[in-house]
């Protein structure tokens, strides 16, 4: 239990030298939005690109959006949506395949596993109706019978939509193509990323450290869908 605090506190730190992210935008409730905060980071440069690339699968971006005090956002309206790409919408958040796709961040959708239709089965990782959506024409496809697509991203594809677009894909969660994620978050972000660290060094100065895990009642497992 005990390395495993130490593991999560240094995670919980490394976050926020390794990612980069811009400003935290809040959608005003007198903007017609939900008042929440929104966040855009670039995952950390992977040393697969020759150091040059900021990538970051699906996986590690669930896991730094909670670390961040937040979840990847999710979409429940067309408002909403073009907010979040607003916020996307520049170049080191899309990072393109050489035949014209454009990949942008990653946001909170699943797929239910081994569905084989790919535009059923879709949730929220809050648990928010899966109502709305916006794929991009051919989306989602499952492409080349690929039944992992369960996730998803903002997509673009030159030759009809641009660089860069507010429909979406579905795509593998690990596949390394994707530069960002979107971080949403109801309390003021930085106060609890505050709060987490300072429980994090509470903890472990505290004897005996049983029961710690229970106590912050999160882990890299408990984090995952």
């Amino acid at each position: 239990m005990y390395m495993k605090l130490v593991l999560l506190c240094a995670v919980s730190i490394g976050i926020q030298l390794s990612d980069v992210s811009a400003q935290r935008i809040r959608w005003e409730v007198t903007d017609g939005g939900n008042g929440h905060w929104y966040e855009v980071f670039q995952g950390p440069i992977d040393s697969v690109f020759g150091g040059i690339h900021r990538v970051i699968d699906w996986p590690d971006a669930y896991f730094n959006a909670h670390a961040h005090g937040g979840y990847l956002a999710t979409i429940t309206s067309a408002e909403e949506n073009e907010f979040v790409f607003s916020l996307t919408d520049s170049p080191e958040y899309w990072q393109g395949d050489g035949i014209g796709n454009y990949f942008g961040p990653w946001l909170g959708a699943i797929q239910e596993p081994g569905d084989r239709d790919p535009s059923v089965g879709w949730q929220w990782v809050t648990g928010e109706p899966f109502e709305f959506t916006n794929w991009h024409p051919g989306e989602p496809n499952d492409l080349f019978g690929q039944i992992d697509e369960n996730r998803i991203a903002f997509f673009a594809s030159e030759s009809s939509t641009g660089l860069r677009s507010a429909f979406w894909n579905d795509e593998q969660a690990t596949r390394l193509i994707v530069t960002a994620y979107v971080v949403e978050s109801v309390p003021e972000p930085s106060n609890f990323v505050m709060v987490v660290l300072l429980t994090c060094i509470w903890q472990l100065m505290k004897k005996p450290l049983a029961g710690v895990t229970n106590y912050l009642n999160c882990s890299h497992e408990r984090l995952l869908p």
